[in-house]
This record gives structure tokens, C-alpha cells and sequence, in this order.
């Protein structure tokens, strides 16, 4: 089972949360990590403004993210985990500026940090982006349509100039003013940075997942759902392309849109428990595609 449309809508989510880093080594970079975030903590409105040249951020949104986000870069643990995972980050070739924006925006941390979390709060945190992406599919037709991206991309997903228009697309459209839609981007923004600060400081304990008996007892179950999810009215085509053996590229836009869809809704057709191993494994996608792949390759 491969879970390459999950980390598409992971290449989405962190794109909104802005764009993965380089970084240069040299001399003096924990000095330039600390001043770079010190001064975005004393002038906020440079943050916002960073964040707002992705799209326009409502007085609302500005405010629960400054208030989740901010303690975050204020923690103790945040500057040293920085500086510790620039490494990483330098083989793929971007600017000093553009690592910097990135860490602002919590990018790589959030995802791996929900399975730090209670299962119950990372239920809210999947369910969070679940409720968002049905208002955009509900209410922009340009979301579905726009989907193409990411099949046409490949396994490395799409790059800056195919994401950058439709990130500005999705941002465009949630800045209208809808309070049931509200709530649930305010509550993945708080529960995004709890996750990324659980994650900065190494606690608690990620849950493990790991190859045997629960886990293939849950990614039983979860086809099983997946496969009566595409029995549903408007999944036509999705059915199609699983019965066909066609691979996300091959799939139109509207069918990876409610693929999308499905992946999620077949989540909560499982027992708790279930759900719960499942739930780690969509996180594990997010972030790591390839070890999702290692890990469910058996099952």
C-alpha cells in the first residue's frame, strides 16, 4: 500500500507552514540562528509578514498563530534543535534565508512530533486537517481541479513554482470568513505547534510502530474500510484506478481529490485501537514515505 498521496498533502500542509531548508556551515551559525529568531520574537509583525507572502492571513489566523507559534521559537530547546538538524538540510541546496523562513514556520517537525502526542490529540490533529480539506473541496472547485500537481510531480512531489500558485490558492480561499471552518484551522494551528514543540524537546516518547501482529491486524482492517470507502457514490473513479493498478500519475485530478478524501474518512471506520496504529502510520507517511513503505511493505 503505498501512501504517496499522503505525502503530498504533507508537501502541501508544510508548504503552508512554509518551505523546506539548506544551511551553510560555518563559523557563527548558532550566533545567527539565535539573533535571526530573537528578533522575530521582539517584532512579530515581521513574522506575520513572512507568513503573509504566502497568501493573505486574517487578524483571526495572524492571531492563533502568533500566539501557538511564538513559544515555540521561544522555547530553550528550540535554537539548539535548529542548529542540530541544519546538516540534513544541506545537500539540498537552498538559501541561508529560505532555512531560516522555514524553521520559522515549524517545517519537518510537526508531523513526526504528532505521534508524541495522546492518541486522543492526534485524533483532533488529523481530524483538524480532515475538516479543512473537505470545506476546500466543498467550496473551492479550484482545490480538486489543482490536485494534478502532485501526480504530475513524481515521488519527489511538486516543486516551488508548481506549489507557490496553489498554495496561494488555497490561502486566497481560506481567507473568506467561515466560523465552522475557522474552528478547525485554529485548533490544527495549536495543535500543529504542540506537536513541533514535542518534537523540538525529544518528550514525551514517540509511539512506536513497528512490523507484527497489531500492526497487520490494522492495516488489515484499514483496507478493508479503504476498499468499502470506494464502494461510496462519487468514488467511481477512484475504484477504478485501484482495479486497474493505475498509480497516482495516472489518475485524473478529481479522482486523487477524493482519493484524498478517502484515505482519512476510512481511518475512523476502525475500532479505537486500530485506528490509533493507523493513525501513526498516515503520520509516518507525512514525514517519511520511504519508512512507511519499509514498515507496511509486508502487510
Amino acid at each position: 500500500m503505498k501512501f504517496r498521496l499522503v505525502a503530498a498533502l504533507a508537501a502541501l500542509w508544510a508548504g503552508l507552514a512554509f518551505t523546506t531548508p539548506a544551511w551553510s556551515q560555518e563559523a557563527g551559525m548558532e550566533a545567527r540562528v539565535d539573533a535571526y529568531f530573537a528578533n522575530l520574537l521582539q517584532n512579530p509583525e515581521e513574522f506575520r509578514a513572512l507568513m503573509e507572502a504566502y497568501g493573505p492571513m486574517p487578524d483571526a489566523l495572524w492571531d492563533a498563530t502568533e500566539r501557538s507559534y511564538l513559544p515555540v521559537l521561544a522555547d530553550p530547546a528550540f535554537v539548539p534543535y535548529v542548529v542540530r538538524r541544519m546538516p540534513e538540510f544541506l545537500a539540498m541546496g537552498l538559501t541561508e534565508e529560505q532555512a531560516l523562513i522555514s524553521f520559522a514556520g515549524l517545517a519537518d517537525t510537526a508531523f513526526p512530533g504528532a505521534s508524541r502526542l495522546s492518541q486522543k490529540k492526534t485524533e483532533s490533529f488529523v481530524r483538524s486537517i480532515v475538516d479543512v480539506l473537505d470545506w476546500l473541496r466543498e467550496n473551492s472547485p479550484q482545490f480538486c481541479a489543482s490536485m494534478g500537481i502532485f501526480a504530475a510531480a513524481g515521488d519527489a512531489g511538486p516543486g516551488e513554482e508548481e506549489l507557490a500558485p496553489f498554495i496561494q490558492m488555497v490561502t486566497t480561499a481560506m481567507s473568506t470568513l467561515d466560523p465552522e471552518r475557522d474552528a478547525a484551522l485554529f485548533r490544527f494551528v495549536a495543535l500543529y505547534a504542540e506537536a513541533a514543540l514535542a518534537e523540538i524537546r525529544g518528550f514525551p516518547e514517540a509511539r512506536p510502530l513497528a512490523p507484527g501482529p497489531a500492526l497487520a491486524e490494522a492495516a488489515d482492517a484499514y483496507r478493508t474500510a479503504f476498499t468499502e470507502r470506494m464502494s461510496t457514490p462519487g468514488a467511481e473513479g477512484v475504484l477504478r484506478a485501484f482495479e486497474e493498478r493505475r498509480g497516482m500519475e495516472e489518475m485524473a485530478a478529481a479522482d486523487i481529490c477524493v482519493a484524498m478524501a478517502l484515505v482519512f474518512e476510512a481511518l475512523w471506520d476502525l475500532p479505537p485501537d486500530l485506528r490509533g496504529t493507523m493513525l501513526l502510520a498516515v503520520l509516518l507517511a507525512m514525514s517519511d514515505p520511504t519508512g512507511f513503505d519499509s514498515i507496511m511493505g509486508a502487510y
